[in-house]
């Protein structure tokens, strides 16, 4: 489902999957770097806060550049 998102995302704009990339990217290393400084690692409750969250951060950011393109 998730590459299917991307693939689709790519074929609509470029520019938005470029956008998209970086700001996973950047999400994610924080993501890492959080859980270890606060919780000492990874468990399987944080790793699905964040999938739900990002979900939904990506959503809202598709509704955005929705309007924008």
């Amino acid at each position: 489902e998730f590459f299917a998102v991307f693939a689709l995302i790519y074929m609509l704009s470029i520019e938005l999957f470029a956008l998209i990339s970086i700001i996973t990217a950047a999400l994610t290393v924080i993501f890492v770097r959080q859980t270890k400084r606060i919780f000492g690692g990874i468990t399987g409750d944080l790793l699905g806060f964040f999938i739900c969250m990002a979900e939904l951060i990506f959503a809202g950011l598709l509704a955005i550049f929705s309007l924008i393109i």
